[in-house]
């Protein structure tokens, strides 16, 4: 366990909170049954199963992705065992929808794209308001307009963006090509996809679409963009404020204001069994009697 929680204070920069919580549901997880170096069983389907249907904390999920993580970068199990591992625990994730998680309001959403977030260190050389101010905005839209995760946005490049017909590359296409491979930017979002182009100048399309400090953006940039919302200043939020509840209020909202029409197009998108998507649907059908 002093292994695992280095790596999640090292490599995955959690905070202490966050690690006592994983560490914790590691814990129950072995505790299910007799650990031993046969991962195919650790990970078979009935432990992954039990787990998810019996430990309710709302760090299961996530604490387990990270201890499949540990494994594979320390070759504890080979790269195509955690692969395999992963895309189970992927399967049997999705019958463990949590349909109490909360979406922001409309007032809410309101406040994150207006001018009325205060970036408290603009101009102090020492922290990071400056460049904060320029692409969380752009992050949180990318979440609540485009349903991109963290990894999606992570991984987009300049190369992703067709300003010229206002799209940007559907991440989730890469697994299900099905799925639609562009989606629509909202005026907003290309607004802030171009002053960011403007200001960064760079003539190379391969480059991230969105840097920090001129590297590619890092999970600890996400926590420090969210965390400018529970700031005293701006905390009006019901919800922590993340990329998933962004994504599934998003979802929610487009769902509320089509009265349910707009559940086709964004499965074209997304696909159906996209966690948010159902639970965005069930919320709103469940509101509706539907």
């Amino acid at each position: 366990m002093d292994l695992l929680k280095k790596y999640l204070k090292d490599e995955r920069c959690l905070k202490s909170k966050v690690i006592e919580h994983y560490l914790a549901d590691i814990r129950f997880y072995n505790s299910r049954f007799i650990p031993s170096e046969n991962y195919e069983y650790n990970f078979s389907v009935d432990n992954i199963n039990n787990y998810l249907l019996t430990r309710k904390s709302s760090t299961a999920l996530a604490a387990l992705r990270n201890y499949l993580k540990f494994l594979d970068v320390n070759q504890k199990i080979s790269h195509i065992d955690f692969l395999k591992y992963n895309e189970r625990l992927t399967g049997l994730s999705r019958i463990r929808v949590d349909f109490d998680a909360p979406c922001h309001t409309e007032s809410e959403i309101e406040f994150i794209f207006s001018n009325k977030v205060n970036y408290r260190f603009k101009g102090n050389l020492k922290r990071n308001d400056d460049e904060l101010a320029l692409i969380a905005p752009l992050i949180w839209a990318l979440s609540y307009y485009c349903g991109m995760e963290q990894r999606h946005i992570r991984s987009l490049s300049i190369d992703d963006v067709d300003l010229t017909n206002a799209r940007i590359r559907n991440p989730y296409a890469e697994r299900e090509p099905n799925l639609e491979e562009w989606l629509p930017l909202e005026n907003y979002v290309l607004e802030k996809i171009i002053n960011l182009l403007e200001m960064n100048n760079s003539e190379d399309k391969n480059m991230p679409l969105i840097t920090f400090k001129r590297n590619r953006l890092e999970n600890q940039v996400f926590t420090k963009a969210n965390s400018i919302l529970s700031r005293s200043e701006n905390n009006c939020f019901e919800t922590t404020v993340n990329c998933q509840s962004l994504i599934r209020t998003g979802f929610y909202h487009s769902l509320k204001k089509s009265k349910g029409s707009s559940i086709v197009s964004l499965a074209q998108r997304y696909g159906i069994t996209n966690l948010q998507l159902t639970y965005a649907f069930n919320k709103h059908s469940s509101e509706f009697n539907l």
